[in-house]
């Protein structure tokens, strides 16, 4: 039996994409084999776009029916994800466009808290996290450098010194 490398495998087995008039890939064709002696499959790979250009639904090759779909806000922030593997997951914005909250297909909900104020970077304070039935947990919490004397002389102002999560603290000496 001869002697065939991996590299064997994958020779005449293009992918090739499929653009529309938008320059979106609509179609990606892949082809590939598990064997030499195999012959080669084509695996085709489509997607869907809104009229702004947004992602709104993809199909891989093991299914007949779309695998992700996508709904936008108005400000193009996305609020909702369907998965066939995960289920659907909610977000919620602010008006800078940053997630707030996100409610999972177990019912776990997530949200942020951001610096607020007239001089504030809007740069997250903590994470926190409640499954279905469970308790409200704190899963981050950051902690920034202030304008203080010492934060400037070690050229640390404004920078994280400071993260608590589950696995302890890492912190900027």
């Amino acid at each position: 039996m001869p002697n065939i490398l991996p590299t064997d495998l994958c020779a005449n087995t293009p992918t090739l994409a499929i653009h529309d008039n938008r320059g979106f890939a609509i179609r990606t064709l892949a082809y590939n084999r598990r064997d030499h002696n195999e012959t080669i499959g084509e695996l085709i790979s489509r997607n869907r776009y809104n009229a702004s250009g947004q992602l709104i639904a993809s199909r891989d090759p093991r299914l007949e029916v779309d695998n992700f779909r996508y709904q936008y806000s108005l400000s193009g922030v996305p609020l909702r994800t369907d998965s066939v593997d995960s289920g659907s997951t909610l977000q919620l914005a602010d008006s800078a466009g940053r997630t707030v909250l996100t409610l999972d297909a177990h019912h776990t909900r997530r949200w942020v808290e951001y610096e607020t104020g007239e001089h504030s970077l809007g740069r997250p304070l903590s994470y926190h996290e409640q499954a279905k039935g469970g308790l409200k947990t704190v899963t981050d919490r950051f902690f920034y450098a202030t304008n203080s004397e010492q934060d400037k002389s070690g050229n640390l102002n404004g920078q994280c010194v400071r993260h608590y999560d589950s696995a302890g603290l890492q912190a900027l000496i």
